[in-house]
């Protein structure tokens, strides 16, 4: 909004300009009507119906323009996802486009009919140089250059900021990736959710160009944080304790996202709830507490369950790009304490080629296929 506000008034310093050095060349015009005894109140109202015309033209296209414009630039931003917006201009902006259009009228019309109202009838009857235009058009002049630097550094900085965002390794693919999520009326029993998640994931892996198909409990980059105290072997923990970031994935889900396999082991099918208790942490979680060691096969309590650390991701970003990564441990979706239900997890598709959108439906009939529910 600060960016739109100073492009208004670059604007309008750019009309006032406009219109006033057309004034100068129509002082003689308006000292000849002056003479004739026209009143510098009718004047002025001609010089404020004419850029009053100007600001009307320019209000009526902005709300015209901003019909498609907005749509336009609400599927930009949507990206294949679905964003209910009102974005339809209403009353509201209607009156401020009005309110905007005369106040720009007022601005670009006042200075040249002043200008005109006020300038020395004989003196530019006799053709004697006037001056003021030069005064009013270098102030006009250092208004836009002003403006336009202010708005020239803004969009360098916003620039960088996004450039830099896009250059940021983040630690997984952001691209060709299918994200999915299932609604049920009700929870399941913990051996039917099991069920249900592992044939969804089955499946979605058979879909033509599938590469590998997963999912997880909290989505990368979705602003979500989930955490637990945690006593970690081998590690004497701050006085105030030790809380690291949680995440619930299925076997594949590193490969699936694109973040890196370090070192050990991701989760298979044979990690399930009577088997030993297991855990993944990332790269952040190793170089603090097993910092010049490997932390293969020691082991991390938490909410009164033991587990054994069996691999070493990258680091991904969870909350947003611009926060610092922080030690995080992955347990597979299998041995998740707790009541289980397919609409806790996000599943993924990673495809090969083309827009991952065109398995929406056939991924839809999946799921329904695999519960009526």
């Amino acid at each position: 909004m600060g960016a739109v506000a100073l492009i208004m008034l670059l604007a309008c310093a750019n009309l006032a300009g406009l219109l006033s050095a057309r004034s100068s060349k129509r002082l003689r015009e308006t000292s000849i009507r002056r003479a004739l005894g026209a009143s510098r109140s009718r004047l002025s109202q001609q010089f404020l119906a004419e850029s009053g015309v100007l600001a009307a033209l320019g209000g009526g296209a902005g709300v015209v323009l901003a019909q498609w414009l907005t749509h336009a630039l609400l599927r930009m931003m949507a990206n294949g996802t679905v964003l209910s917006l009102p974005v339809q201009p209403d009353l509201r902006v209607l009156l401020f486009t009005v309110v905007v259009s005369l106040a720009t009228c007022i601005l670009t019309g006042s200075a040249p009919a002043f200008r005109a109202v006020r300038a020395d009838v004989n003196a530019i009857l006799k053709e004697t140089h006037v001056g003021g235009h030069r005064q009013l058009g270098n102030v006009l002049l250092v208004a836009q250059i002003a403006i336009s630097m202010t708005l020239l550094v803004g969009a360098s900085l916003f620039t960088r900021t996004v450039l830099n965002l896009y250059a940021l390794d983040s630690g997984f693919q952001r691209y060709g990736i299918l994200t999915l999520g299932v609604r049920a009326g009700g929870d399941y029993p913990n051996v039917r959710a099991i069920e249900i998640e592992q044939t969804l994931v089955g499946r979605f892996a058979e879909l033509p160009g599938v590469i590998s198909a997963s999912a997880v409990q909290v989505l990368p980059v979705s602003g979500q944080f989930w955490d637990r105290p945690a006593q970690i072997e081998g590690y004497s923990p701050s006085s105030g304790g030790d809380s690291v970031a949680y995440n619930v994935v299925a076997p594949r889900y590193f490969e699936t996202i694109g973040t890196a396999l370090l070192v050990g082991r991701d989760f298979t099918s044979a990690d399930t709830v009577d088997s030993p208790k297991v855990v993944v942490v990332n790269e952040s979680f190793a170089k603090r507490f097993f910092p010049g060691r490997s932390p293969l096969g020691l082991h991390i309590t938490y909410v009164n369950l033991t587990t054994q650390i069996v691999g070493v991701v990258g680091d991904a970003q969870y909350q947003d790009l611009r926060s610092a990564v922080v030690p995080t441990m992955y347990a597979p979706w299998t041995q998740r304490i707790g009541s289980y239900q397919p609409t806790m997890y996000t599943y993924l598709l990673r495809v090969a080629s083309g827009n991952p959108l065109r398995l929406t439906a056939a991924a839809g009939q999946m799921i329904r296929g695999a519960d009526s529910a």
